[in-house]
């Protein structure tokens, strides 16, 4: 049975979707959460990632953070298709963004721009519109989008007086690699050592 089926049939949680929320991926991923959740506070279950499972470019991120994605921050700097834009159609890092929060783990997508257009397509998603703020406590940086804000106004030392973790993925290969290295970042960009 699909997991939407069977939370609307739980007494609990049936109003919700009675109220128009049968489209809303935001219920279901509520439900989901506190499945996984109960399993694995009650020891029944251990939660890693079949790396077959996560697919395309969100396979780094779960290879970063050891294959263990559930209950991980992950911070994903841009939403738009492009720099200077709030279009995000046709933008893989919304795409990206939604794996890992399907596994299971806490993602808080910031952008420039794009927040309110992202936020209407993908509402299980936290958005914070200042930049710091959203990295503030994050396991893993991942960038998708070459914001200036990103690329050359964050510096590594920075980043990492704000952040928890200090694992950078470079979805755009748009940073200095050698310069996160050197501050102590486990740099990883899209087909580079």
């Amino acid at each position: 049975m699909a997991l939407s089926n069977r939370a609307g049939e739980d007494p609990n949680r049936s109003a919700a979707f009675r109220e128009g929320h049968e489209g809303s991926a935001s219920v279901p991923d509520r439900y989901l959460q506190e499945i996984l959740e109960a399993g694995v506070a009650s020891g029944r279950l251990s939660f890693t990632t079949d790396r077959a499972s996560a697919s395309g470019a969100a396979q780094p991120v779960v290879e970063a953070l050891g294959d263990t994605v559930f209950k991980k921050n992950i911070t994903v700097l841009g939403a738009a298709f492009k720099p200077h834009s709030d279009d995000i159609r046709d933008s893989p890092a919304l795409d990206v963004a939604v794996r890992p929060r399907g596994l299971g783990a806490w993602v808080t997508v910031t952008d420039p721009e794009a927040l309110e257009n992202a936020e209407r397509v993908h509402p299980q998603l936290s958005y914070v519109a200042d930049r710091d703020e959203a990295l503030r406590g994050a396991d893993l940086v991942l960038v998708v989008t070459e914001w200036d804000e990103y690329r050359r106004q964050l510096s590594p030392e920075h980043a990492a007086s704000l952040t928890t973790g200090r694992i950078i993925v470079d979805g755009r290969n748009c940073l200095d690699a050698g310069a996160w290295r050197d501050a102590g970042w486990d740099y990883r960009g899209m087909g580079r050592p």
